[in-house]
């Protein structure tokens, strides 16, 4: 066991959700610093010995990296530019950030728009995310596929209550809660 971020015991600065790259050398994870309002929220990334800490994002809500199966880009959750959350992608180095999802309150009266994305998980080949999308109004969640263009989403479930989804290993099926 080794600890690898030090924020003492502050409520404002500590470190939240984290992705492992899957060769275990990198390690993606959300900072969350509340020293003045609106808190900071971005993704950063370091070695898996704690090395080569690195701020990616500079945004005021950065959230919830996963890294792709190759190592190369990162998937992340952000609030830039538009008043929902939306699904971004980056180079591992932070560069070339872009949004692959585009909900707005305006898309809400029109599309049934969405406004909280968890569960975010590249599939194996890299073609296509899955991902949960939560209503912001009565919080029903759906299951979500998206071309790793930003193409093609689809919803795959109509029940309202799939909270929780995850890939098998082979990418044939999808559990969910």
């Amino acid at each position: 066991k080794t600890q690898l971020t030090h924020s003492g015991n502050s409520f404002y600065l500590r470190p939240e959700t984290i992705s492992l790259s899957q060769d275990d050398t990198k390690i993606a994870f959300t900072y969350y610093i509340y020293i003045n309002y609106p808190a900071s929220v971005n993704i950063w990334s370091m070695l898996n010995d704690g090395s080569h800490l690195h701020q990616l994002t500079f945004g005021e809500y950065d959230a919830s990296p996963c890294w792709s199966p190759s190592g190369t880009k990162i998937l992340f959750t952000s609030l830039k530019n538009y008043q929902w959350e939306n699904i971004w992608m980056m180079d591992s180095d932070g560069n070339n950030q872009h949004p692959l999802t585009f909900e707005s309150y305006v898309n809400y009266d029109i599309y049934g728009g969405i406004g909280f994305l968890r569960n975010i998980q590249w599939f194996q080949n890299e073609s296509k995310i899955l991902y949960n999308a939560i209503e912001p109004i009565n919080y029903n969640s759906f299951i979500f596929t998206i071309n790793s263009d930003g193409s093609g989403k689809t919803k795959l479930c109509n029940f309202g209550h799939e909270y929780f989804s995850v890939l098998s290993p082979n990418n044939n099926k999808i559990a969910f809660v």
